[in-house]
Order: C-alpha cells, then structure tokens, then sequence
C-alpha cells in the first residue's frame, strides 16, 4: 500500500495566500469602489476562489503537457516539500515553473474582474446597492453601472497585483531567514 501524503506546506501557504488576497482586495474595493463591507468581502472571496481554482485545474491540465518523467517529480518534490530534487534538469524544471506562475498570475488578473461581472450577469451575485440609483433615464443608469463595474474591476487588478506581491515579498523574506 501507497503511503498517504498530504501537502500541509502547500495547504497553509495557499491558505495564506488567500488570506492575503482577501484582506487586500475587499479593502480596496471598499474604498475605491465605494462598496458596502458585506458585498466587498463576498466579491474578494468568490473571485480569489475561481482563480485559485482555475489555476489549479490549468496546472492540472498542463501538468501532462510540460511536466514529464524528471520534470514532474521536480514539480511534485517542490510542491509537497518546498524544494528541488537536486539534478541536471533542475535549471529547465525552475525556468518552467517560472513561466507557468507568470502565465497563472496573469490568468488570475484577467479571471477575477471577468467571474465578478460574469456572475453578476447569470444573477448569482446581487449587484452592489448604489448600483441601482433609481434614475428615469435609463442610459444614465446603465452609465452609473458601467462606471461602478470598472471601478470594480480596476480595484480587483489592483488588490490582485498588491496581494502577490505582499505574499512573493513574505516568501522570500521567510525563505532568507530560514538560510541564515
């Protein structure tokens, strides 16, 4: 019988991660796009969860494609313990996961505006309340959603950006003091 392993480093970091993200984000969407605390957290929360999810069904799915043989346990061995398997191909393996965090990050900027008014749309998620003002004029309506959708959205860019970055300088600090 298989011993069982479970990843609790890459549990937790995720984990964290996404408190990060969540902590960032809702923030900056209440107050640049003005929306209550409730909503603003509910958003945070329902787009760091597609992207994470997404991400890991594209690392799933590409995992067969770039990842084989030595490259696969090199990206197994990371996952599960943080480090590399120390070997030749060890350059190609790190220059690969490189460019698959930079496509996932760029993924994740792109996927969580887009689950937002996506959701929005199928009537899952409840617009913000000073999204319906009331006006006669039905243009002038719909040009205070489209202006209260971007801000949403260029908020939820921004927190995305602020929150690896807070989490990519916390890993590297945390990975230097283990060094010293």
């Amino acid at each position: 019988m298989l011993p069982v392993v479970i990843p609790l480093r890459l549990f937790l970091s995720q984990l964290f991660c996404l408190c990060v993200g969540l902590a960032i984000e809702s923030t900056l969407l209440l107050k640049r796009a003005e929306l209550p605390r409730q909503i603003a957290f509910h958003y945070s929360l329902i787009a760091n969860v597609v992207a994470v999810s997404v991400g890991w069904l594209v690392l799933f799915a590409s995992q067969e494609f770039l990842f084989s043989g030595v490259r696969e346990q090199q990206l197994l061995s990371y996952l599960f313990t943080g480090e590399f398997i120390p070997d030749v191909s060890m350059a190609s393996t790190q220059f690969t996961c490189a460019m698959l965090a930079i496509v996932l990050f760029l993924g994740g900027l792109m996927i969580k505006p887009y689950s937002i008014r996506l959701l929005q749309r199928l009537e899952i998620l409840p617009l913000p309340p000073n999204a319906g003002v009331g006006l006669d004029d039905p243009r002038l309506n719909s040009l205070v959603l489209l202006r209260l959708r971007e801000r949403i959205e260029g908020s939820m860019r921004v927190g995305h950006v602020l929150s690896t970055l807070a989490t990519i300088l916390f890993f590297m600090v945390a990975s230097s003091s283990l060094w010293l």
